[in-house]
């Protein structure tokens, strides 16, 4: 019986789909949600004798887990839909997916639950009262709270506090976001990278420390150039010298549009700051030819063929880097 009763987690996600993305930009069935949440939860919370006709003990406790799926679910669509508006400039839509979110959560787990830390990052365009919520709650969950989750609530702060033009907070917590990733990850992470990406905007942007920034940005195009690099040559990185938790493949698709454009945005602060000829221009063209070859792109060919010309003019044809991409590119012809 228990199986009747119980929430298929798949069947559930099917029946609250909100369609395509085109579908979802015309507006959120908030209603939906809302209702099917609410069956659950009253399901969830009503006393045993009054869940149908489940008898033994472990009937009762799998049908428990169902419903607890089918919470996580809806909390699940909901935080993905608003962070595709919240991604679209949609803030509107997104701070009302946001809210959405943080009422679920809330009743779901109580006001004290960690859960409820991404719902506030979506409500972001309030930032500074929501984020400090969600900081108090980091707080009183420092045992539990992962390290990822603190480095994101640091990234946020920073963030916030750069458009806020306040320094001294922007810098720190943006590194602080940097030693949390370095700490879970390792310091050669593609995912400790954006963090040093955002440091080194930081201090472009508010201290016009432009030597600063472009030294936290090459230690970016490092990263991804070995990582690029070892990937299409399929080989291996040795983990024990170069410390890294994520490979390309774990990579979500948020995350490879995020390198796509951080990429883009290095070249060209590298381009106006230390011309085209040379070395590390032409390193991260190097690494954005990488990059498009990696995602499936003809262009990153030219952007190889860009970097050779600028490590034949500063370090000679015979340079080992010139002669890699030379090798490279005819692989790829």
């Amino acid at each position: 019986m228990a199986e009747e009763n119980a929430v298929n987690r798949d069947e559930f996600e099917d029946e609250i789909s909100l369609g395509s993305d085109e579908q979802r930009k015309t507006g959120i069935n908030w209603a939906q949600l809302e209702q099917k949440f609410v069956e659950i939860i009253t399901q969830l919370n009503s006393p045993p004798q009054t869940k149908g006709t489940l008898t033994t003990a472990e009937q009762k406790s799998d049908f428990v887990k169902q419903l607890q799926l089918g919470i996580e679910a809806i909390i699940e669509v909901t935080l993905s839909e608003s962070s595709m508006f919240m991604n679209e400039q949609n803030y509107e839509k997104a701070f009302e997916g946001g809210l959405k979110a943080l009422t679920f959560i809330q009743r779901a787990y109580g006001k004290d639950s960690i859960h409820q830390v991404e719902a506030y990052f979506l409500l972001f365009k309030q930032a500074e009262e929501y984020l400090s919520i969600a900081n108090w709650t980091v707080v009183k969950n420092r045992e539990t709270c992962p390290l990822g989750l603190r480095a994101e609530l640091h990234q946020h702060f920073g963030l916030l506090y750069v458009q806020q033009k306040k320094t001294k907070e922007a810098m720190e917590n943006m590194a602080a976001s940097v030693y949390y990733l370095a700490l879970q990850n390792g310091t050669r992470d593609l995912i400790t990278s954006f963090a040093y990406y955002n440091l080194g905007n930081a201090f472009v942007a508010l201290q016009n420390k432009i030597e600063k920034g472009i030294a936290f940005m090459k230690k970016v195009i490092d990263i991804w150039h070995d990582h690029l690099l070892a990937h299409l040559k399929s080989e291996e990185l040795d983990k024990e010298e170069y410390k890294y938790s994520n490979n390309l493949k774990d990579l979500e698709e948020d995350k490879i549009l995020d390198a796509k454009r951080m990429l883009s945005h290095i070249l060209k602060i590298q381009t106006k700051e230390l011309g085209d000829n040379h070395i590390e221009t032409g390193k991260t063209y190097a690494t954005n030819g990488l990059f498009e070859i990696w995602i499936g792109k003809e262009e990153g060919k030219e952007l190889l063929r860009k970097a050779k010309e600028i490590f034949s003019y500063v370090l000679g044809d015979q340079h080992i880097q010139t002669t890699e991409l030379k090798q490279l590119l005819e692989e790829k012809d």
